[in-house]
């Protein structure tokens, strides 16, 4: 198996605290999947908005 050696970036001076936290929890690699569970209406939608943004921010060669 390969395992992730990268991992992505995802805070910054203007993070929000849930990428802040996720980074702290549970960091993203490199060609890692990932899967996000959460009853209706608790912003799943944003939460991955704020990530792909950040991702986007801080790594624009991914």
């Amino acid at each position: 198996p390969l395992f992730p050696e990268e991992k992505f970036d995802i805070t910054s001076r203007r993070s929000t605290d849930s990428t802040r936290i996720i980074d702290l929890f549970s960091p993203i690699g490199k060609g890692q999947r990932g899967l996000l569970v959460a009853q209706p209406k608790t912003g799943k939608t944003t939460l991955m908005k704020e990530v792909a943004n950040a991702i986007a921010a801080n790594h624009p060669e991914a």
